[in-house]
C-alpha cells in the first residue's frame, strides 16, 4: 500500500470515528407514535418477515411462570396470509415443542 493510499485511509477512518462518537441524541419518541408509525408502514408494504431469537432470562407466557419461548419466525403477506413457528419450552424435560 503506498503512503498516500495509507494517509488518506487513515484521514476516512478518523472522519468515520469522529462521526459515530458525536454523542448525537437519539429522539424520545413516544411509545404511541412509534406504534401508530408501524401500522402506517406495516400497512403500506405487501409483507415481511421476522425472527425473534431469545437468550438469557425466560420470557414466560403464563403467569403461573411454566411455559416459556426461545424462538418465533413468521411471515406476513397482504392481505391475508400469515405463517409462524414458535418454540415453547415446558417444564419438566424442557423440551422444545415447534
Amino acid at each position: 500500500m503506498s503512503k498516500r493510499l495509507g494517509r488518506k485511509l487513515i484521514v476516512v477512518l478518523g472522519i468515520v470515528i469522529i462521526a459515530a462518537c458525536s454523542g448525537e441524541e437519539i429522539a424520545n419518541i413516544p411509545p404511541e407514535e412509534i406504534v401508530s408509525n408501524s401500522v402506517v408502514r406495516m400497512r403500506a408494504m405487501s409483507g415481511f418477515s421476522f425472527l425473534i431469537d431469545r437468550s438469557g432470562a425466560f420470557a414466560f407466557l403464563d403467569p403461573q411462570e411454566t411455559i416459556s419461548f426461545s424462538r418465533a419466525e413468521g411471515k406476513y403477506v397482504a392481505p391475508d396470509m400469515v405463517d409462524s413457528r414458535v418454540k415453547l419450552l415446558f417444564p419438566g424435560s424442557w423440551q422444545k415443542l415447534s
